[in-house]
């Protein structure tokens, strides 16, 4: 598909390096945010407009202009993942008792595997199945409930910043 546009090869650069090339020049933007601010806040807010951006694109999204919406959306995605993932890593230690730590980390970096595999993997099958706007409307969904599920955590032990 790439193959057959003008700029092609630069777009297909562009999309494989953009996460990376973003969370250069974010992460520590989220970093700093996350420890300056409400974590919980952060990762509630951060996976709201992330599913809000897939519906908008959903259902105003061109075939047309399909190549340019993602790489849209993979820019974006990254952005918020970055600010995310910072106060993510860091509100452990808010929600989970000490002793609990280590076993915690185990299961989620198992789960963050498994995700990562098998996330994008999903993703084509319900895109080549269902079409992009359904895969964007299931994104929208996770996004959501993953924001409203974060937003019923409640905080154990309290950091510094919080107070």
């Amino acid at each position: 598909m790439l193959s057959n546009i003008n700029n092609g090869g630069i777009l297909l650069a562009l999309y494989q390096n953009s996460e990376i090339l973003i969370s250069v020049f974010f992460n520590f933007l989220g970093g700093a945010l996350s420890d300056q601010n409400n974590r919980k806040e952060i990762i509630w807010h951060c996976d709201i407009i992330r599913g809000l951006i897939c519906i908008v694109l959903a259902f105003f999204i061109h075939q047309d202009l399909l190549i340019y919406d993602i790489l849209f959306i993979n820019i974006s995605l990254s952005i918020l993942s970055s600010c995310r993932n910072s106060a993510y890593k860091a509100i452990f230690r808010e929600i989970v008792y000490l002793d609990h730590i280590s076993k915690i980390n185990s299961f989620l970096e198992i789960a963050k595997e498994v995700v990562q595999i098998a996330g994008p993997l999903g993703a084509v099958v319900v895109s080549n199945f269902l079409g992009t706007k359904i895969s964007l409307i299931v994104d929208e969904i996770t996004f959501i409930v993953s924001g409203l599920l974060i937003r019923k955590l409640t905080i154990i032990t309290f950091s510094l910043v919080n107070y």
